[in-house]
């Protein structure tokens, strides 16, 4: 009997891990500059969450108040689970809810800078900044870091 070529069954699945940048990847790497602009007081974190349909990958980008024990989900991005793109930025996960469409990363991180930079989003910010300091004893002594809007 011939030996079998595994290695030609599936095809030339390596593939360069840098030169893939997922939905996951992008939130992460959002959701990590807010810390350092409220001294950690208010952070942002992306999880994957419990969702209805089997073939589609559910992201919840949150922002997160650790002094208050207080997680505010601030968006999802839903994708199919075998493609990245395109995938759908909504508010909300009810059904009939309906989502902004991004065809690539680069329309991802368009969409994701506009909700972040989102007057509602600065105010819940600020909200939850304004709360944990008061639960803090040493509210005076506490210097925030200018507000740096860096664009990427």
């Amino acid at each position: 009997m011939a030996e079998l070529d595994t290695a030609s069954l599936w095809g030339d699945v390596r593939m360069d891990l840098d030169l893939v940048v997922t939905p996951l990847t992008v939130l992460r790497e959002y959701a990590a500059t807010l810390g350092p602009h409220t001294r950690n007081f208010v952070t942002a974190s992306v999880s994957r969450v419990h969702w209805s349909s089997s073939d589609e990958f559910c992201l919840a980008f949150r922002l997160d108040a650790p002094l208050l024990a207080y997680s505010h989900n601030l968006f999802f991005v839903v994708h199919p689970a075998t493609k990245l793109y395109p995938a759908d930025v909504r508010t909300d996960l009810r059904r009939g809810s309906v989502g902004v469409p991004v065809e690539d990363e680069a329309a991802l991180r368009v969409e994701v800078k506009n909700r972040l930079r989102a007057p509602a989003t600065t105010e819940a910010i600020r909200n939850l900044l304004a709360q944990s300091l008061s639960e803090t004893s040493d509210v005076d002594e506490i210097e925030l870091p200018e507000d740096a809007s860096e664009e990427r």
